[in-house]
């Protein structure tokens, strides 16, 4: 079996694999008594949903369904930060705490970036880079909090659910 094939196929098993825990963790937030937008579980699914549709991306792209453009790094971009964003939505929940403006100037500030950067880039490798930068910019407050919770300071937050959103950022 060729490299090309295994990567294919590993693309796909990991595609299926964040499907199913995204479905999972919205079932637990749709069953759950009382739902709200800023619970983890429906932050981590759309998070996991998105990772996962980019991986579709990626996999109609390695298996030459479709051929690798600008503009589909660019819609994959698109879905990617649609999915982080809502991180960073999590992230200033916890951080700005009750000032819900600035919560909602960050995380809009952090999508128009994300997005803007990805538009105006001129070549794969660009959009690429961009991707990174953003993921990177979100991962410094995940991992403060994530550090924060093991210190037992931000004790609500269950143990794997936090060990999963940690994961999706060191894997994304």
């Amino acid at each position: 079996m060729s490299g090309l094939n295994l990567l294919v196929i590993s693309e796909i098993i990991k595609s299926l694999v964040q499907y199913t825990l995204s479905v999972t963790l919205f079932k637990q937030w749709y069953d759950a008594k009382s739902r709200f937008l800023t619970d983890i579980q429906l932050q981590f699914s759309i998070v996991m949903f998105t990772i996962a549709s980019g991986e579709v991306f990626d996999v109609m792209m390695d298996s030459g369904i479709v051929e690798k453009v600008l503009f589909l790094y660019k819609i994959r971009g698109f879905i990617l930060a649609f999915g982080f964003t809502t991180l960073m939505f999590l992230t200033s929940y916890v951080w700005l705490y009750g000032r819900k403006i600035l919560q909602v100037f960050v995380t809009c500030s952090y999508f128009y970036f994300f997005n803007y950067s990805i538009w105006n880039s001129e070549t794969i490798g660009e959009v690429l880079r961009w991707i990174a930068i953003m993921i990177g910019i979100l991962a410094l407050p995940v991992l403060i909090s994530f550090i924060i919770w093991k210190m037992r300071l931000i004790p609500s937050v269950s143990k794997p659910l936090l060990i999963l959103g940690t994961g999706i950022l060191i894997t994304s």
